[in-house]
């Protein structure tokens, strides 16, 4: 499958933000203060993984781990988001759904907006 080079250009510019993002977290306070790490697959730009960690409630102390699949048209399309770990709320991609309902996702496409970034 080929990917588009405009979509691959701006992932690229994507990534090298989101490492400086976490780099500056750690520098300015001693660890990652987003509760979240974002960042590309090494072997496939268009697909990306996530964990989320230090929330509260009934979700404290939890790692909840998925991966952010983009379009072959990225960012002119929403990209699928995919939760891996099964947290009870969600249906897991392992059950065989395609990605999580949220507006900012494939399943919304009228929601997107281009100027957003995966992470």
């Amino acid at each position: 499958m080929q990917k588009g080079n405009k979509g691959t250009l701006r992932l690229q510019r994507e990534a090298k933000m989101a490492k400086k993002d976490i780099d500056t977290q750690i520098k300015k306070n001693g660890k990652i203060t987003d509760n979240f790490i974002c960042i590309p697959d090494p072997e496939d730009m268009y697909t990306w993984w996530y964990v989320i960690f230090g929330l509260e409630g009934e979700y404290k102390g939890g790692y909840y781990i998925g991966k952010v699949v983009c379009p072959d048209t990225y960012p002119k399309q929403a990209p699928r988001i995919d939760i891996l770990t099964d947290n009870g709320h969600f249906i897991t991609e392992q059950q065989g759904q395609p990605g999580i309902c949220l507006s900012i996702s494939n399943h919304h496409p009228e929601s997107w907006n281009p100027a957003w970034k995966v992470n």
